[in-house]
Parts: structure tokens; C-alpha cells; sequence
């Protein structure tokens, strides 16, 4: 019996959990997962109880388990079957859901859940398993196969302020105690970043903390796109599985220049301008988001378009060589981000009303942050070293740095796997991948077979793999190829 151990229960950890239990009847293996409260079966990012932290995915599109969709949606009318649910739910309530359904799957025999955080693995050379080490120093044996489904990476700090006065260098959690803002006159707050994550920030500062300004920048300074109504019953003539197997398999190979003729005769084909896309979804600042208000049908098109493309090259971006990967993503790459990225009605309408109430404005070109020790100021400055603005405390909300060279914590467990050399920080960010075999590569033992790294430590390697539902789709698939040797659409084994 192969015993497999799961570090990690968010979303990759549940979606492999999951993948096992369809298994259980086919399969003998003995199951062992690891997470420390308050993250057990929702992850980081589902923890937060702020209820203006809005999932950017529709009630319909989400599920604990991508061979049930829409189960969050059955989820809620058991809970309240009488209420009007909103069309995108907080993180929070989708955490809970979370929780709730892992909580089922863990009641199973198969699997024994360690309230644990595992700070470092090893492998045992004489009984060629491995061994899982806790941070309280339990030691647990025997493993044939691990999942690395932990996400405990740092956040990139572009503008070197780490350890400054009245910074924050991490957005969540959003709670009371790390956004003090009750000093007298510190009442100017810049939220560094406008991804989804900034906007949940800047929500929070304005309904908590109301500060008097907030001043949201980034490098690129544009928002995602607005949502409006689900685009339906799209033809696909060219964005097909058949035609990206039918170039796979040719003797060319798959191509950047099949994918981006695709591409624009479908956009042609659905009655989306590409040139508009382009234009609209990099406005910039506030505006940019007035722009997008007005353009929520063909939002909608150019996010389905976006989804369309993403669930092909989930399988297929290995095909393309590393120049044609290039190409792609310096043509499509920021637009796509930002549609598939994107920002739910409410939320936009709530930013334009705290621009329009002076309370939220968005500014360019910051080129550096120094802090004033005299002063007690930030001054946000841009390349020729001019002052562009003054502010009393930043928050910064650009995500997680996924540069595995980057300075991690010592007692971290992805150091632990650096420093022992079991992992291989890949120049493209995250770790080295056999994306064929799903397998980690490391520097010093090659190919581990039994090894498997999710979720964001392979985001650059498998075609954007920062959504729920690709990191669900991924895990499932790591698991039945393992079992089943084959896509688990075709197994049979799910309904």
C-alpha cells in the first residue's frame, strides 16, 4: 500500500485530496495531510472575514472539485435557501464552503489529517521513502509520494522599503490590528499594486481605517477589467482542441504563429477588435476603469476569449518553445491577466464613488519610495527624482513574489528544499517542473519521481496556474496520470 502525504490543504492540497477519494475504491494507499489552523482546508487567502473581499470567479464557476461543478453554488442554497445570493461571493464565505467540504472528505477512511506545518522533508536512502518533520519536531515515516502543496512565499518588495515605520510589505490579513491608523495626522495612505488584491485593500482602508486620501499605483498602473454579464453560447471555430493536437502532432510542432492566427480569426469570429481589447484593458488609473464600466459586453467576450486560451495552453504551452512563449506573452499575456484577472460590478462602482467622493486617486510613474526620517514621510518620486506625491503610510498589495532565489525564512519548509538542493529555483520563477511527467527536477538528484510540486510553485511552467479552477484541473490531473495514465476527463472514475 503506497502512503502519500499532502503538505499543504488549500486550494491544490483539498483539489488532491479529492482526486484520492475518487480513487479510494480503485486504489489501497494511505493518506496523510498536513496544515496548521486557521488555513485547514481554504488557504491563505480564504481566511479573511472582511466581506468586501470579493472572489473575482462567479458563484456558478467555483467548486471544491472540478468533477462537481457548481457545487458552491448547491452549497449556498442549502445554507440559505430563501436568500437572493450576489453573483460573486466573498473570499471568506467561499473559504467556509471550503472548509466545510474538506471537512467531509477528511471523515474518510483513507486520509488522517496532522494539524501541523511540515518544516522540512528528507529521504530516507536505506528505505527509499521520505520523512516529514513538524515544526513542534514530530517526525513521520514512510512516505512513497509527496505533494508539495504549501504557498508560504514572501511578497515582492520592489521599492526596498522592508522594515521602514508604518509599512506593510503584505496585504492579508486584512485585520484591525495590522492596519492601525489611529496616530494623529497619519491620515494619507499609498496602496502599492491595482490587482485584485490592491482593490480588496483599498475597500478595506475606506469602509475600516477611512483614511482621508488613498493613492493607488502600480508599474503598469492598470486596473483588470470590469465584469459584467457572462458572454453565452460562443461558437469556437478555431480556438479548438483538434486543431492544437492536430499542430501538436505535425512535424512543425505547435507554433506561436498558429496560436496568434487563432487567435485573431476567432476574435473576428465573435466580434471582438483586438486592437480595442488592447486599448481599453491598458488604460490607466481611474479612467481606465470608467472605460472598462462602458465596455462590460465586449468585457465579456475578450474574458471568455481569455479563458478559452488559458485552458488550451493548460496542456499545450509545453509544445511551444521558450522563443514562442515569448511572443505570446509580450503580445497577450497583460491582457488576458487583466481579463481573466477580472473586477467584479460592485467592486468597480465602489472605486469610481471614492474617486468621485476625493477620497481615491491613482497616479504613474513612481520610480522610487524614499522615507523621510525627519519628515515621517514617504515621498514617492519618479525617474528624474521629483517629488510626485507625500504619504504617511503604505500598504503594499502587488502579491506573492514567486522568485524561489529570493532571502526565505530559515524555518520555512521551502528553504528546508532549497538549501538541501531538492528543489530547483527556476529562472522563470517558481521551481523546475517535468511538466510532462508533473514531476519536481532537482539540482542534485534529477527527476524525483515521487515528488510533485502545485499551485503557484508552478505558475511560470504551466500556462497561468494562479486560478482556482487551473490549480484545481492540475492537481486532479498529476494524480489520475500517476493511477490512471491518462487525462481524468477519460478515466471514468469521475461523474
Amino acid at each position: 500500500m503506497e502512503k502519500i502525504a499532502i503538505i499543504g490543504l488549500g486550494i491544490s492540497g483539498s483539489a488532491c485530496l479529492a482526486a484520492y477519494q475518487h480513487l479510494a475504491q480503485s486504489h489501497d494507499f494511505d493518506l496523510v495531510v498536513f496544515d496548521r489552523e486557521p488555513y485547514l482546508g481554504r488557504g491563505i487567502p480564504f481566511t479573511e472575514s472582511y466581506e468586501g473581499a470579493l472572489m473575482n470567479t462567479r458563484n456558478a464557476g467555483l467548486t471544491y472539485d472540478q468533477a462537481y461543478p457548481g457545487d458552491f453554488e448547491t452549497w449556498l442554497k442549502v445554507k440559505d435557501p430563501d436568500r437572493d445570493w450576489p453573483e460573486y461571493s466573498s473570499r471568506y464565505l467561499f473559504g467556509s464552503y471550503l472548509r466545510d467540504r474538506v471537512e467531509t472528505l477528511l471523515e474518510k477512511p483513507q486520509a488522517q489529517l496532522v494539524k501541523e506545518y511540515v518544516a522540512k522533508v528528507n529521504f530516507d536512502q536505506e528505505a527509499e521513502t521520505w520523512c516529514l518533520e513538524t515544526e513542534s519536531g514530530q517526525v513521520y515515516t514512510g512516505f512513497d509520494r509527496i505533494h508539495l502543496c504549501c504557498g508560504d512565499l514572501g511578497t515582492s518588495d520592489f521599492y526596498r522599503l522592508e522594515g521602514t515605520p508604518r509599512y506593510l510589505n503584505q496585504a492579508y490579513p486584512l485585520e484591525a490590528d495590522r492596519y492601525q491608523m489611529d496616530e494623529e495626522g497619519l491620515r494619507r495612505v499609498a496602496v502599492i499594486g491595482t490587482s485584485l488584491s490592491a482593490i480588496d485593500v483599498i475597500k478595506y482602508l475606506a469602509d475600516i481605517c477611512q483614511p482621508n486620501q488613498i493613492l493607488a499605483f502600480s508599474r503598469g498602473n492598470q486596473f483588470p477589467i470590469v465584469s459584467g454579464k457572462e458572454a453565452e453560447d460562443l461558437a469556437w471555430a478555431y480556438l479548438s482542441e483538434e486543431n492544437f493536437q492536430a499542430a501538436q502532432e505535425a512535424e512543425e510542432g505547435l507554433t506561436y504563429q498558429q496560436v496568434d492566427q487563432w487567435i485573431q480569426a476567432e476574435c473576428q469570429n465573435i466580434g471582438l477588435d483586438w486592437a480595442e481589447c488592447q486599448e481599453v484593458s491598458l488604460s490607466q488609473g481611474i479612467e481606465g476603469i470608467r472605460r472598462a464600466l462602458d465596455w462590460t459586453s465586449q468585457g465579456a467576450l475578450l474574458e471568455a476569449l481569455a479563458t478559452r486560451v488559458t485552458r488550451l495552453l493548460f496542456h499545450y504551452w509545453q509544445y511551444l518553445s521558450l522563443s514562442d512563449r515569448q511572443q505570446f506573452a509580450d503580445k497577450y499575456d497583460k491582457v488576458f491577466s487583466l481579463a481573466k484577472g477580472k473586477m467584479p460590478l460592485d467592486s468597480a462602482q465602489r472605486l469610481l464613488d471614492l474617486a468621485d467622493e476625493g477620497c481615491l486617486s491613482s497616479c504613474s510613474g513612481v520610480e522610487e519610495i524614499v522615507y523621510d526620517k525627519q519628515t515621517g514621510l514617504y515621498y514617492l518620486l519618479d525617474q528624474e527624482g521629483m517629488i510626485i506625491e507625500e504619504v504617511d503610510y503604505i500598504v503594499n498589495a502587488t502579491g506573492i513574489n514567486l522568485d524561489l532565489r529570493q532571502a526565505l525564512p530559515q524555518d520555512s519548509l521551502l528553504y528546508n528544499l532549497r538549501d538541501k538542493g531538492w528543489l530547483n529555483p527556476d529562472p522563470a520563477q517558481g521551481v523546475s517542473l517535468d511538466v510532462n511527467r508533473y514531476q519536481l527536477i532537482s539540482p542534485r538528484f534529477g527527476r524525483l519521481d515521487h515528488v510533485h510540486p502545485h499551485g503557484l510553485l508552478i505558475a511560470p511552467s504551466v500556462y497561468h496556474n494562479n486560478s482556482t479552477t487551473t490549480i484545481q484541473r492540475y492537481a486532479q490531473d498529476v494524480i489520475n496520470w500517476h493511477y490512471c495514465g491518462q487525462d481524468y476527463r477519460q478515466s471514468g472514475l469521475w461523474p
